[in-house]
């Protein structure tokens, strides 16, 4: 690799007008004539800048340090990508770490002893890098509290609640995407309309479930507890709900997430049942599967990406700034309808 000090003894000047000159430092100090004679033979010479060194000078690397509690969730990839786009526009490097927690420790991995252990030891890999800034991004919604106050860099914490002055939290609004999904169907002349939970004590529970309660207040529909099936994120949990809301003779139902509607599916066909004709469904994630159902499934898409690039923009913002806000704040990220096939006008 060239260096400035080949480039200055190439070009008969000192190292000093070289580094002037390659910063953009150089043109009260140096001649027009030597600005170019530089120029033309770093570019002779391929000199490509240590930004490592440079940034090391600046007491910065220039790197965000990320920290993942499993990759193999679905929404991780796309809010790391949105991460990295934003990195890649701004010219930020990043380092990953993946703690892969659901694959080791289960789904449950948050109220198991080895998981703060884990998440500490990652920051500790991370700082030692020096990173000049931390995203930790959650497999679910939850408030974790699991990033030291004292860390010394700032930090943001995405698709997860930090409830701290320090850091701020990027999740999806969750009542309002559940509010959406059933006010669709409310639009269609749908008002028994029963919904399927993930687990019960789960934020993204209980935040949607708000806002299924207040689709229908706000049309002026009763809340029927007996419409409301607490069940899991899962296919299973979705068929077996399914015959619950069935036999409440509900016109529409509302899943939770998009797994819990393929299970939804499979009730349906096993029993002779149209989804959409017969029972309307909305979803909720707007999974890749989600238009390969049959009827295409309408859901709501959550804005991932730009949650992922949002809180990057906030983090590096406040690594510039140096400048560290008092307040707690939380950035929520608006979701989307995408209205198919699954939902049909009724008349009551």
């Amino acid at each position: 690799m060239t260096t400035i000090r080949e480039i200055a003894a190439a070009c008969n000047v000192s190292i000093a007008t070289v580094s002037n000159i390659l910063n953009g430092n150089g043109k009260r100090k140096a001649s027009e004539r030597t600005q170019k004679l530089v120029l033309e033979k770093a570019r002779e010479l391929n000199y490509t800048p240590n930004l490592v060194a440079k940034n090391l000078r600046l007491q910065r690397t220039k790197t965000l340090g990320i920290l993942i509690e499993d990759m193999t969730v679905f929404h991780v990839p796309y809010v790391v990508d949105g991460i990295t786009e934003y990195c890649e526009n701004t010219g930020y490097g990043q380092t990953h770490v993946d703690l892969r927690l659901c694959s080791k420790l289960g789904n449950d991995y948050f109220r198991k002893k080895e998981f703060a252990q884990s998440v500490q030891n990652a920051i500790s890999e991370l700082a030692a890098k020096q990173v000049d800034g931390l995203l930790y991004i959650t497999s679910h919604e939850r408030v974790l509290k699991c990033i030291p106050e004292d860390l010394g860099i700032p930090a943001v914490m995405v698709y997860g609640y930090t409830h701290s002055s320090r850091y701020p939290s990027f999740v999806i609004n969750d009542r309002k995407g559940a509010c959406d999904a059933v006010t669709a169907a409310i639009k269609k002349g749908h008002r028994k309309i029963g919904v399927i939970t993930g687990e019960k004590d789960s934020i993204h529970t209980r935040l949607r479930l708000e806002g299924y309660r207040e689709a229908l207040e706000d049309a002026a529909i009763s809340v029927r507890e007996e419409y409301i099936v607490y069940g899991s994120w899962s296919r299973e949990a979705g068929c077996r709900c399914a015959e619950i809301l069935c036999g409440q003779g509900v016109t529409a139902i509302f899943c939770m997430s998009d797994v819990i509607a393929g299970g939804v599916y499979d009730y349906f066909h096993s029993h002779d049942i149209c989804p959409g004709k017969d029972i309307s469904i909305v979803g909720y994630d707007d999974r890749e599967f989600a238009s390969y159902l049959y009827p295409a499934l309408t859901s709501i898409r959550m804005p991932l990406r730009e949650l992922g690039m949002k809180a990057c923009q906030i983090l590096i913002n406040e690594i510039r700034e140096r400048k560290e806000e008092k307040m707690v704040r939380v950035y929520e990220a608006n979701p989307l309808l995408i209205e198919r096939d699954s939902v049909e006008t009724v008349s009551e």
